[in-house]
């Protein structure tokens, strides 16, 4: 889905974006980072949305953790222009 979407087709819009991506990234949190988790947040840069994750893990169970849901919204949703 991510690959199909354009930061260009929301400009102005107000969207989110939001999932369970099974992506593990440094920039979300998580201490390790795999292939789709650079992917995910190379494009998160790429296409200028604005994250909602503040690194506190998304997934607890007993002494696992893990950051591999997110959010996003388009920076006229985050008020941000």
């Amino acid at each position: 889905i991510l690959a199909s979407a354009k930061g260009a087709e929301f400009r102005g819009k107000k969207v989110i974006i939001a999932g369970d991506f099974n992506a593990k990234s440094g920039l979300r949190g998580s201490p390790n980072e795999d292939l789709r988790g650079w992917a995910i947040a190379e494009w998160i840069l790429r296409e200028a949305f604005y994250m909602l994750n503040d690194g506190s893990p998304t997934f607890v169970r007993n002494t696992q953790q893990s950051h591999i849901d997110i959010t996003l919204t388009s920076k006229r949703l985050a008020g941000i222009y």
